[in-house]
Parts: structure tokens; C-alpha cells; sequence
């Protein structure tokens, strides 16, 4: 999926994001083994090693 931030209200995509999450929770249909982390968006441990 992409998303247009630029052509959202603000804040508009980030409420939107978490109602899906909530919903998606509660109907226990999230599939955690399919899921990525971006670490270009995620910070580090200090005193990790690169």
C-alpha cells in the first residue's frame, strides 16, 4: 500500500492507521509473522553495536 501523506489532511492517515489497527486487534487478525520493521525508523539500543 502507498500512501499520499501529502494529499492527507494532517493527521488524517495517522488516525486512519490506528483505527485499522485497533479494529484489526480486536478481531485478532493481525499475522505477526509476517510483519517488517523499518530500522531506518526505528532508533537503536544505546551501546549496541553497528
Amino acid at each position: 500500500m502507498i500512501a499520499h501523506r501529502p494529499l492527507l489532511p494532517g493527521g488524517v492517515w495517522d488516525q486512519l492507521h490506528a483505527v485499522l489497527l485497533k479494529k484489526l486487534r480486536w478481531k485478532n487478525k493481525l499475522d505477526w509473522s509476517r510483519a517488517v520493521i523499518d530500522s531506518s525508523h526505528v532508533q537503536g539500543r544505546p551501546g549496541g553495536t553497528q
